[in-house]
């Protein structure tokens, strides 16, 4: 059995976002310490008053530089919003810096907003996500 946490680095009432990102990274740290095994990174887009990750990839970075154990996961990498060369590269970068602890999730995601704040049509989203995973692969 895995035991993790998931967060977008979600926000609170009153917080600004670097209060944001070191509660959820002293909850990295409390994680690391009581021997869970995974924390996952959510992607989220345009919507500040609800979570501010919006790049798992460098939120895995951060996570894997604070820690020395616990894996860190993408849970997801939005694939039709980035360059597929890009994710695969800083993946990469990741995967290093963790010492192969980054386990690599992909999706679509179904938030709509997401899509149009990047002026991308939902639509597109599957045939991008297929053309995106042949790339990176």
């Amino acid at each position: 059995m895995d035991f993790g946490i998931f967060s977008m680095f979600t926000t609170r009432e009153g917080r600004t976002q670097s209060q944001v990102f070191k509660e959820w990274f002293d909850l990295v740290q409390v994680a690391e310490d009581l021997g869970l095994d995974t924390f996952w990174l959510g992607e989220s887009h345009f919507r500040p008053n609800r979570a501010v990750l919006a790049s798992p990839l460098v939120g895995a970075s951060a996570v894997a530089a604070r820690t020395t154990r616990i894996r860190v996961g993408l849970a997801v990498q939005v694939l039709p919003l980035a360059h597929p060369l890009r994710v695969a590269e800083e993946a990469a970068i990741v995967d290093h810096i963790s010492q192969g602890r980054l386990l690599f999730g992909i999706g679509r995601s179904s938030f709509i907003e997401s899509y149009q704040g990047y002026n991308v049509d939902y639509e597109e989203s599957r045939a991008l996500f297929f053309e995106s995973l042949e790339v990176i692969r």
